[in-house]
This record gives structure tokens, C-alpha cells and sequence, in this order.
């Protein structure tokens, strides 16, 4: 990297600024004690404050790590000083458990020191939560509890930049071309960027992509030394890699403990050594992915969970040279077979898992490591970085920008769904406007090829899959073969029914992808009214926008008909998500009280935005509730009223959802935001326990601190319901105590 862009990032970023080549000329480092960079960049950064020589940085650097980072084999002597009365300060990876058999009891697990019991106060869990989600790096003080015996941790401060604001960090990426953007992750994240060609670079980004958005589901295969174990090993915290043995109860569900697994726990879980990793039950853990890559559901037991931890897979594969070298000079490899996916075990070479991956990076395009492409410049501190790849996965409003510029107008929906998303990580790695010049070649041509890569291989192991993509693009389709409602086109129905029928739309004037809900006119006086009441309520929420309401464009009207224009959902509804494709069974997997905080508690937010501004849902359910650029969004208004209008049983598109809507709904009463605490807490009982029933929720032993509110909020007395505002303190309560 040149100098003049070395300097720039000093100026731009300051404090968060590393120098990256200062490890390599200090001549010290962790590795023999298993300490990721980010750690080492809180050393340096901390040492420093103190040194401004080199050499005197270096003795100050590796006396640190020799007073606070014990090797295994000084456990016994930290033990012992410990049992002298000291009190020692050690950085590690600590995690905390909950033991809840009588008293509740928090217990530590101290890596250096071999210890899985250590005590630990409510005081620190309460000022550092981060530990009860896994494994966390700090500054963690000991000492020997002599009232109880053994080690107790009496403090901890984590090893974190502290808050980060991604508005700043996207203010700091204007001073930077793309090209220069790229060159500093490749350096933040331990690579010499001058090293590498452009498209080397761009492979390696490539391996971000699961880190910053929410399950994308990829494969790396690759020769050894190609640096990728070593980078997920080292970018954040919320990466965890492994290649042990994996059983159910380890990734999903540890049924007799009732603890979640490690999906739940990470942004992202990396399988190492795929080629050569053991299941201890490959039929339970191939069912259970099959249903978690495509939905990000899993059920074990009596319980069903959501998560948005991805999944890496890092294989070897068996390489030929090449006469082309890569840009350090050494021989490009290519794959000895053009069925590299056997190299996995057998689960993997199943075409209905291997459909279910977005994509595969091609780790032969990328050079073994030397030490000459090490850092050597200025990058992110990695603490820093990491946080902000957290903080990515929670930007929202991407996809809605992505998906129109992609221009993808119909074909196979994984393979649409596989370019959308990793189109959309690549977006927020870069940072690049979805109308600059280069997003096709920064962004759109790795997505489609990490995709086409998938589709070879699908090829190879059952020969209906055709190995190209299966996509068309509306900028390469003759636009005057296709229905048009207004200046939209209509590109595939979504769904067809009686007086309603809803599609995917494409709007060319702003080049955007839309929902259209096309609904006939009323036949009658009192049917023209219902949808004069239905359009005037889709113009209010236009004016109060929410992030969890669909958003509404305009309406269209027709000659016989009106359109609707709203947001494209492509994520799914909430019943799918829950039941799948069953109608009538009434025992689905309930999910787990985070999950379902998680989902609701944003849900409850927009029905308090609606009823502040005079607006009834009357039509909450599973079905309305529906995923859009990883949000869940309250939908489907159409037999929504204004405060205090009398109704009947029996309007325009049907005035209730049995068994969600309340009996005085029904009966035709005036319009009340009660009905909305009603179906709220049947919505709530149905998503804890898997049941339909009203009183489903009296029967869990388990849930009895969810039974008064709930049964308050479904009591046949409206007046009798709790409010709104009641039902979401009492929710944030469960979720600060979990």
C-alpha cells in the first residue's frame, strides 16, 4: 500500500488506525498462546501510551504477555500464587454459564488456567453480559475464594473500541476510492494489498461476506496455507472455528441441558477441515440443516429456534499447476477434478445441501501465503473492524437498493435469492453506491460467479441441475411483452386469490422491485366504501413511516380494478418460518422466549406507531407478519379501521382470522385497539408453545411468568386487557432478566 494512502488512513481514521507492519518489526507475537490479532492490537495500543522506542515498545509488549497472558504450563504456578493471597490480573477468552439447580449459580470457564467452575459475581455478568454469549477476550482479575474454595473472578473489562458508529465509519469510506477502500481490508485484515492482483483481493473479500451479513451460507475450497483458517480464527469474536466432532446437541440443541448451540451464539461458525470432519449423527444434523441453510430455522426436542449465524465450510482439495503464475510469482492451481465437492463428506454431496450454499469462493484463485505478504502498512485496528462487520449485519435498507440494480427479473428462486445476498454483503463491505460505474465489476460479477460455482457443482452430483444460472434480467428482457399496472411491470404472481391477486413488480422510473396488490372494485356502495377506507388508511402510514411496517409507494388505479404499490418482502412470512407447509396440525415447535422477544418486541412498536395515529390492524397473524432485508414487518391492511368505526362481521376481503381475532372483532363492534392486544397475545401463546389454543400457555410449566399477561391479553373483556404499553414493558422486563 502507498504511502500516501498510509497516510490518509492515519488521518482519516486516527485512534482506530494501526500501524499493521508494527507486530512484524516488534518480533513478537501470541500465536504460541492461541491470541488473536485483535488482542494483539489492544496490547500494542496499550503499551504504546508508555513507549515511544521500538525496542523499548517490543521488551514492554512481550513482558505484557509474560505478566497477563499465562502459558498451560504456569497454571499451577498462577494457582499457587493465587493460594498465597494475590490478586492476579490475566487476559482470556472467558464464557459464563447459568446454573440454575436450586440457587442460581454463574459459572466461569478461565481457558490459560484449565478451570470450567469459577466463580463469578452477579455484579460483573450484570455490567458485562457479552460473557453469557460466548466466549469473550478482557482483563479479567482472580482471586482464591476462600469462603467457597477455588478461583473468583472479581472484575473484568473487555477488549473492545467501545461503541462504533457506522454513520462515521460511512463518512471516513467518502474519502476513499473503491479501489483504495479494498486495499485497506485486505491490509486490516493481515494482508500486504500490493502483493495481490485485483481479482486475488476481490476472492478475499469474498470471505468477509458471511461475517457482515445475516445467514449467507458459503464454501471455501482451497490448498493449504492460503491464509483463510487463519483469518476466521482471527477477525472477530463473533467468528468461532472448529473442526471437531460435531453433534446436534453441540450446533443446534443440547436437549438435556435445554442450552442453545453454537448457532445461536455467533454471527458466523466456521467448519475447518470440512473434507475430514466427523458428525456423531449425519442423518440428524443433514435434516436439521437442510431446514436451517434455507431458513434459518432448526427444531430439536420440543423446541424450535431461529438464528442468523451463517456457515463457512473450509476444505482441502487436490490441485494441478498451471502456466499462469499468480501476481508473487508462484504457479496458479487449478482443482485435479472438476467434481472438487466429493472431497466433502458424504452429506455435502447431496444436490438438495449443496443448493441450499449461496456460494463457493475459489480458494485455488488465491496464492498460498508467504511471509512477504504479510501487513506492512496502515490498517483498522482489528477490535475496531470486527465491531463494525457486527454492526453491518444490522444495517437494513440494502437489499431494497441492491435488488433493483441487479435487475434480476425471474428464475430459479435459490439462485436469486444466492446473488441478492451476497450482492448485498459485497455492498456493505465496499460501500459502494448501487449506481456507481463499478458495482457490476466490484459487485455484481463476484456474486453471480460465487452462485455459478454452486451450479457446477450441482452439476457433478446430479445431472437435472443445469451448471449455469437460471435468472433472466429485466435490462436484457423486452419490456413490451409484459402486463403493466401504470407505468409498473408485472413480473411473477405471488399470490392469486378470489377478489385479490399479489405480484412481484418492477418500477422502471426508480428501478426498483415492488409488491403489487391488485384488488378488483367493489360491486356495491358499501364495498367502494371499504376500499375508499382501505386506500385512505395505506396513505396514512405512508406519512408514519416505521421500519417494521411494509412500506407503502402509491396506489394505482384502474379501469376495473386498484393497485396497491408497496414494499417487496422477499424473506417469507412468520407462519412459514413456524409451520412450514403444514395448515391443520396444531403441535409445531415452539420457539425459544429470545426468539420470540426478538420477533415481537419490534412488532408491538409498530402497532403502538398505528394506534398513536388512530389505525386498528384487526388482522395480526403469522401470515402477516412478514421478512424484508432482514426485518420483521407488520403487513396486509386490508381490514384494518380507524379508531371507533363501526364495522360488521362480514366486510369487503373478510373482517377476522379465527383463531386470532377476538369475538367482539367479529360480532361487528366498533374498532378498538384492543382486538390488537388480543391477537398480540395469541400471537405471543402460539409462538412459545406451538399451539393454536387460548389457554396453550397455562400448560407450560415452564412459561408460567408468560401466563398472567397472556391471559390478560386474551381475557373475553376487552376492557379487561392490558394495554399495549403494559404488554411491552412487561416483554422488555422478561428480556433484561433472560
Amino acid at each position: 500500500m502507498s504511502k500516501e494512502l498510509d497516510k490518509k488512513v492515519q488521518k482519516v481514521f486516527g485512534d482506530v488506525a494501526i500501524d499493521r507492519g508494527l507486530v512484524q518489526r516488534l518480533g513478537v507475537s501470541g500465536d504460541d498462546r492461541h491470541v488473536p490479532s485483535y488482542v494483539m492490537d489492544w496490547i500494542i495500543t496499550h503499551e504504546s501510551k508508555k513507549s515511544v522506542d521500538t525496542t523499548q515498545l517490543s521488551n514492554s509488549v512481550a513482558q505484557f504477555i509474560k505478566d497477563h497472558l499465562p502459558s498451560k504450563g504456569e497454571k499451577d504456578l498462577v494457582k499457587h500464587r493465587l493460594g498465597q493471597g494475590e490478586m492476579i490480573t490475566i487476559l482470556d477468552s472467558i464464557k459464563v454459564r447459568v446454573k440454575l439447580d436450586g440457587q442460581r449459580e454463574y459459572l466461569a470457564e478461565i481457558p490459560c488456567l484449565d478451570e470450567h467452575s469459577a466463580g463469578i459475581s452477579e455484579e460483573v455478568i450484570n455490567a458485562n453480559e457479552s460473557l453469557l454469549l460466548g466466549a469473550t477476550w478482557g482483563a479479567t482479575r482472580i482471586m482464591h475464594d476462600e469462603e467457597n474454595g477455588g478461583i473468583c473472578i472479581v472484575d473484568f473489562k473487555p477488549m473492545q473500541s467501545g461503541t462504533v458508529s457506522l454513520s462515521e465509519y460511512k463518512k471516513c469510506r467518502q474519502k476513499f476510492t473503491t479501489r483504495e477502500w479494498l486495499d485497506l481490508i485486505i491490509q486490516t485484515i493481515g494482508y500486504n494489498p500490493d502483493t495481490y492482483s485485483e481479482e486475488e483481493k476481490m476472492w478475499m473479500l469474498c470471505r468477509l461476506i458471511p461475517v457482515v451479513h445475516n445467514r449467507i451460507n458459503m464454501m471455501e475450497l482451497a490448498p493449504p496455507g492460503s491464509g483463510k483458517s487463519y483469518l476466521f480464527n482471527n477477525i472477530s469474536r463473533h467468528v468461532w472455528l472448529t473442526s471437531a466432532q460435531i453433534t446436534p446437541a453441540v450446533l443446534f440443541y443440547n436437549r438435556q441441558r435445554r442450552t442453545p448451540g453454537l448457532l445461536t451464539k455467533y454471527d458466523l461458525l466456521v467448519l475447518d477441515e470440512a473434507q475430514s470432519i466427523r458428525f456423531s449423527d449425519p442423518a440428524e444434523v443433514e435434516a436439521q440443516l437442510k431446514g436451517y441453510l434455507e431458513q434459518g430455522v432448526f427444531a430439536r426436542g420440543d423446541i424450535q429456534a431461529t438464528a442468523e449465524c451463517g456457515i463457512m465450510l473450509l476444505a482441502n482439495i487436490d490441485l494441478l499447476p498451471t502456466k499462469k503464475m499468480y501476481k508473487n510469482g508462484q504457479q496458479v492451481l487449478k482443482p485435479r477434478r472438476s467434481d472438487y465437492i466429493k472431497k466433502l463428506p458424504e452429506m455435502f454431496q447431496q444436490s438438495p445441501l449443496i443448493d441450499r450454499f449461496h456460494g463457493i469462493i475459489p480458494g485455488w484463485k488465491i496464492p498460498p501465503f508467504n511471509s512477504e505478504q504479510q501487513a506492512s502498512g496502515w490498517g483498522l485496528k482489528s477490535d475496531y473492524f470486527a465491531a463494525i462487520c457486527h454492526e453491518l449485519r444490522r444495517a437494513s435498507g440494502i437489499a431494497q437498493k441492491v435488488r433493483p440494480r441487479l435487475g434480476i427479473s425471474k428464475g430459479y428462486k435459490r439462485d436469486r435469492t444466492a446473488i441478492e445476498r451476497t450482492a448485498c454483503a459485497l455492498t456493505k463491505l465496499l460501500l459502494i453506491d448501487v449506481n456507481d460505474p463499478d458495482f457490476e465489476h466490484f459487485v455484481m460479477r463476484p456474486a453471480m460467479e460465487l452462485r455459478r460455482l454452486v451450479r457446477t457443482q450441482l452439476r457433478a452430483v446430479d445431472y437435472s441441475f443445469d451448471s449455469s444460472l437460471q435468472i433472466e434480467f429485466i435490462n436484457k428482457i423486452d419490456q413490451k411483452n409484459y402486463e403493466r399496472v401504470g407505468k409498473y411491470l408485472i413480473l411473477d404472481p405471488i399470490c392469486l386469490g378470489g377478489t385479490a391477486e399479489v405480484f412481484k413488480g418492477y418500477d422502471p422510473d426508480n428501478d426498483n422491485i415492488v409488491a403489487i396488490k391488485r384488488v378488483r372494485e367493489g360491486q356495491n356502495d358499501f364495498e367502494r366504501r371499504s376500499i375508499q377506507r382501505e386506500i385512505q388508511i395505506y396513505e396514512k402510514l405512508k406519512e408514519i413511516p416505521h421500519p417494521n411496517i411494509l412500506q407503502f409507494h402509491e396506489v394505482v388505479r384502474g379501469d376495473e380494478s386498484y393497485s396497491i404499490i408497496m414494499e417487496f418482502a422477499d424473506g417469507g412470512n412468520l407462519w412459514e418460518k413456524i409451520a412450514g407447509e403444514s395448515q391443520e396440525d396444531d403441535n409445531f415447535h415452539p420457539l425459544t422466549e429470545s426468539d420470540v422477544l426478538q420477533i415481537c418486541l419490534p412488532i408491538i412498536d409498530a402497532v403502538k406507531t398505528m394506534h398513536n395515529n388512530g389505525i386498528i390492524h384487526r388482522d395480526i397473524k403469522p401470515q402477516n407478519i412478514l421478512s424484508s432485508d432482514d426485518l420483521w414487518k407488520l403487513s396486509d391492511f386490508g381490514i384494518s379501521k380507524w379508531t371507533e368505526t363501526v364495522v360488521t362481521g362480514f366486510t369487503f376481503q373478510g373482517a377476522h382470522t379465527s383463531p386470532w381475532a377476538p369475538r367482539e372483532q367479529i360480532d361487528g363492534a366498533e374498532a378498538h385497539p384492543s382486538a390488537d392486544i388480543y391477537a398480540l397475545g395469541r400471537l405471543l401463546s402460539f409462538l412459545l408453545t406451538g399451539k393454536k389454543s387460548k389457554t396453550a400457555i397455562q400448560e407450560r410449566e415452564d412459561l408460567l411468568h408468560w401466563k398472567d399477561i397472556l391471559m390478560s391479553c386474551v381475557d373475553e373483556e376487552p376492557s379487561r386487557r392490558i394495554t399495549l404499553n403494559e404488554l411491552e414493558d412487561y416483554l422488555k422486563t422478561i428480556k433484561n432478566q433472560s
